[in-house]
């Protein structure tokens, strides 16, 4: 009478754990699908600031390019300047050697 209670004991554990682990793989299934829509939200919000912060690292980049551009064609025109002087006081040099011969 013991034994068979002792086996009947051991059985119902078993199964109590059994039920046990199905109702948790359940309460797990249901909270990952009730999350989904949550998920899909952050993912997709995620994508947008993606692509924002991609837009404007562009334009960033597009008036870095535009100022690089402006300094580069002011530099040249300061060297285009400073060239023409040069010239300049070159020939004046030459005329006053001029003269003085």
């Amino acid at each position: 009478m013991k034994k068979l209670q002792e086996l009947m004991t051991a059985t119902e554990k078993v199964r109590r754990e059994k039920w046990i682990d199905e109702k948790t793989k359940k309460i797990k299934e249901i909270t990952v699908k009730g999350l989904e829509p949550e998920i899909q939200r952050l993912i997709s919000k995620h994508k947008q600031e993606i692509r924002k912060l991609k837009a404007l690292h562009e334009a960033e980049l597009l008036q870095s390019d535009e100022r690089a551009a402006m300094r580069y064609v002011r530099q040249a025109e300061e060297l285009r300047q400073n060239v023409e002087q040069e010239k300049e006081e070159l020939s004046q040099k030459e005329r006053e050697l001029a003269k003085q011969r």
